[in-house]
């Protein structure tokens, strides 16, 4: 029996059926493997696992897919380290310290097997990582610091003494956290469970409880993000993360403090940050320009054209390049929506990027070193690779701060593409590009190999980069790395200025955003729902849960469930209003319709039934300013049939 190592790379575009198919694939697999001398000698040795034998393997497969975005047959010795040492602990709980003792004996015997039968071109390097690996193997999985935000979790449950394999258990220790915490409602919680895709018992016993440590790619929109209890997970994560970070001292040396106070920031000293960062605004412009429906970002084909223009564009030889493809562009999207200064909106199935008018007349007012603290300060502390649509909860500061250690005086030499994906995966090619631009490191570059991408030769540090990691370190130690803009983004943006105006005098003014007025008038959405619209005109003094039962009324839903309106602020944060039965806030019966930050063109989503999970699109078409009616609700116009909304129970009956 053989089976065809590349079945899955036909679909790893496609989530879903990937997810699917990969079950079969690994019990072909593992049916193959189990008959051969590798298989048969390992379960020999491990007869216990005879009933669960490649559940390792599979979460090898499944993390290598879902993070690395690799198969099989393309798995390297970096993707094998990055799964077996990063993920597997972060991601991975055990029901006892010694499960991890079968994870390196059973994937070294499935790679001999792989190196033997298929020739598998990384085996042999592969083999030898983790032979050297299995001795630490077992500290490593068990080591807490290693774990993620939601292992911590289940692991606080089980060491409180609940059964966390079971829905009966994570129910009852939730019960137990709010007698104190008062945090997590049952509706969120269900809504957690799910979509952070527990896997309880099994493969084996209780070996894999996975419970993902950051949003599943495909499902970031169901996660009620916002509820304290995560918050404080995030916040836990985040300072453990800090700790364990190589920083010995944040004490600046005598030549350290004369080479900051003799720095002048200009356009392009240090770096080109602000250079390339104004030829970003310059392509967005006046008019501005459309972005993808997902995620929204740059439009393909103007990414070559924007590199072109920078100080230095990078080299590609991708067939269809996109925007994570250019990391410093990608790099300077971030910064611009972080910072607020480009906004998204819509009309009708198109998404647009703009200059927000009043933050753009305030920037254009600061000298070039208020611009780079205001965009030192945006990367290190607001800038969220959630903006982008991706998962992790970290800001692009803590992966920064964690990197700098680990570049010797020396500098890294990265020998090949293999070596460099190391970077990609941390502290993300984003932020070795921000880096550079900064000035903070000094990048060569070569020219990239076929049907490759930017290819990095060599990293060096540089004077100023080493003393203001130095500088920052200190401050950013002194709050963990929270800051009160985790909280309220609509601060202004100093709070580095204490930390760097001592070196930087000319930061005087900085990037202030004007809080939101109750907004009067009458307000137009237009709602759409699977192939049908809705327009609904609502007075500004009526509620969002007065909104919600318009919504319901115009397409002849019950109202019998929990609700949630989810919307973007002006940083491209995700922000949730709350049905009044859930325990978290705001509530949807108390925010009004004109305190919604929302510009024109904004769009929010409405979740309605946490369990069918009923996604309205909801696009703000315009605000009658000049109309002072109260309590009214209407519906305007309507296209198209409803769905029913329980169709199964209609078929039945």
């Amino acid at each position: 029996m053989t089976i065809d190592l590349h079945r899955l790379d036909v679909i790893e575009n496609d989530p879903d059926t990937f997810i699917e198919a990969l079950d079969d694939y690994v019990e072909e697999s593992i049916e193959e493997f189990v008959e051969t001398k590798e298989g048969k000698a390992y379960l020999a040795t491990y007869p216990e696992m005879e009933e669960f034998v490649g559940s390792w393997i599979y979460q090898l497969l499944y993390l290598g897919y879902s993070y690395e975005s690799v198969t099989l047959p393309k798995m390297t010795k970096v993707h094998v380290e990055e799964i077996v040492t990063k993920l597997f602990p972060r991601k991975i709980l055990l029901g006892s310290p010694d499960e991890a003792d079968t994870a390196i004996p059973e994937l070294l015997a499935f790679w001999q097997f792989l190196d033997r039968v298929y020739q598998h071109p990384h085996a042999t390097k592969i083999v030898i990582l983790l032979q050297q690996l299995q001795p630490k193997f077992n500290a490593i999985m068990n080591d807490v610091s290693n774990f993620g935000i939601g292992k911590s979790f289940i692991a606080e449950g089980m060491n409180a003494g609940f059964d966390m394999t079971t829905h009966e258990g994570l129910e009852a220790y939730r019960e137990q956290y709010n007698l104190t915490d008062q945090s997590l409602s049952s509706p969120d919680f269900n809504s957690l469970l799910e979509n952070f895709g527990i896997k309880a018992g099994g493969k084996p016993q209780n070996l894999v409880t996975a419970l993902m440590s950051a949003i599943p790619k495909n499902n970031e929109s169901k996660l009620p993000s916002e509820i304290p209890t995560l918050r404080l997970l995030q916040q836990e994560f985040q300072t453990s993360q800090w700790q364990s970070s190589k920083h010995t001292s944040t004490d600046l040396s005598a030549a350290a403090q004369k080479l900051l106070h003799a720095q002048t920031l200009t356009a392009t000293s240090p770096g080109t940050i602000l250079k390339d960062f104004q030829t970003l605004l310059d392509f967005i412009g006046d008019k501005g320009t459309t972005v993808s429906v997902s995620n929204h970002l740059l439009p393909l084909k103007s990414l070559a054209e924007i590199n072109q223009q920078l100080s230095k564009p990078i080299q590609l030889d991708l067939k269809r390049p996109v925007q994570k493809s250019y990391p410093l562009i990608d790099g300077l999207y971030l910064l611009l929506r972080a910072s607020g200064l480009g906004r998204i909106s819509a009309k009708g199935k198109k998404y647009f990027l703009t200059l927000d008018p009043t933050l753009m007349a305030i920037w254009d007012s600061l000298n070039a070193t208020e611009r780079y603290c205001t965009l030192l300060e945006t990367w290190l502390i607001r800038a969220h690779s959630e903006i982008i649509g991706e998962n992790d909860r970290l800001n692009l500061g803590s992966k920064c701060f964690q990197f700098w250690p680990a570049i010797p005086a020396t500098g890294i030499n990265i020998a090949n593409y293999e070596e460099q994906s190391r970077l990609a995966y941390y502290p993300e090619l984003r932020n070795i590009a921000l880096l550079a631009m900064f000035g903070f490191i000094e990048l060569t570059t070569v020219k990239p190999g076929k049907d490759k991408g930017w290819r990095i030769k060599f990293v060096e540090k540089l004077p100023f980069g080493d003393a203001m990691m130095t500088l920052l370190y200190g401050v950013f130690s002194s709050v963990q790395m929270w800051w009160p803009s985790d909280d309220d983004p609509e601060i202004p943006f100093a709070e580095l200025q204490p930390t760097l105006q001592p070196y930087f005098p000319e930061w005087q003014n900085v990037l202030s955003l004007s809080k939101h007025e109750f907004n009067s008038g009458v307000y137009i959405f237009k709602v759409y729902l699977l192939k049908c619209w809705r327009r609904i005109a609502i007075s500004s003094n009526l509620t969002v849960h007065d909104l919600a039962e318009a919504i319901l009324e115009s397409v002849d839903f019950d109202n019998d469930h929990l609700d949630m309106f989810i919307y973007e602020n002006r940083f491209g944060r995700s922000m949730r209003v709350y049905h009044p039965f859930c325990q978290d806030e705001p509530k949807t019966d108390t925010v009004q319709i004109g305190n919604l930050p929302l510009p024109v063109g904004s769009v929010i989503k409405y979740v309605f039934d946490f369990g069918d999970w009923w996604e309205f699109k909801i696009e703000l078409e315009q605000i009658q300013s000049d109309d002072t009616r109260v309590d009214y609700a209407e519906i305007l116009e309507d296209f198209g049939d409803a769905p029913e909304q329980y169709p199964q129970w209609e078929d039945e009956e």
